[in-house]
C-alpha cells in the first residue's frame, strides 16, 4: 500500500512574504516568453499566478517565434530600465536562432530571478 504524504498547510502568503515596499508598491516580475511552446507558456502562466497569490504584480512580455537575439536582448534591457520592474524571468528554451546565453547575460544581476546569467555564478545574497 502506498504511503500517503501529508498535505502542506496553506500559508498566509502576504503575511509570510511582506512584499510591499516602503512606497507601498508591490514588486513586479516581468516574464518574457518567446515563441509558442505550450509547456513554456504554462510555466510562465504558473509564475504569473504565483505572483498574484503572494501579492506581486507581473508583466507578460510575449515575443514571436522569429525574434532575434538582438530583439530579445533589447526587450530584456527595456524591462531592466523600468524602475517599477523588480525582476525578470526569461523563459527558456528560446527558439534555436537566439543566442540564449547572450540574452540571459543581458539581464542585470539585481533583476535576475533565475540565477542563470554568468555574472550570477557563485554569487549568493
Amino acid at each position: 500500500m502506498a504511503k500517503r504524504w501529508p498535505r502542506k498547510p496553506k500559508l498566509n502568503y502576504p503575511t509570510r512574504c511582506r512584499l510591499k515596499e516602503n512606497n507601498g508598491q508591490a514588486p513586479i516580475l516581468a516574464t518574457i516568453l518567446v515563441g509558442g511552446d505550450p509547456a513554456s507558456a504554462t510555466y510562465v502562466k504558473m509564475k504569473q499566478n504565483a505572483c498574484k497569490r503572494v501579492g506581486m504584480d507581473s508583466i507578460a512580455v510575449e515575443m514571436a517565434e522569429e525574434t532575434s537575439t538582438e530583439q530579445l536582448a533589447g526587450k530584456d534591457c527595456r524591462a531592466q530600465q523600468q524602475p517599477n520592474c523588480h525582476g525578470i524571468l526569461l523563459q527558456h528554451p528560446v527558439p534555436a536562432q537566439i543566442d540564449e546565453r547572450a540574452c540571459f547575460d543581458a539581464i542585470a544581476l539585481a533583476k535576475d530571478v533565475d540565477g542563470v546569467p554568468v555574472s550570477a555564478l557563485g554569487v549568493w545574497p
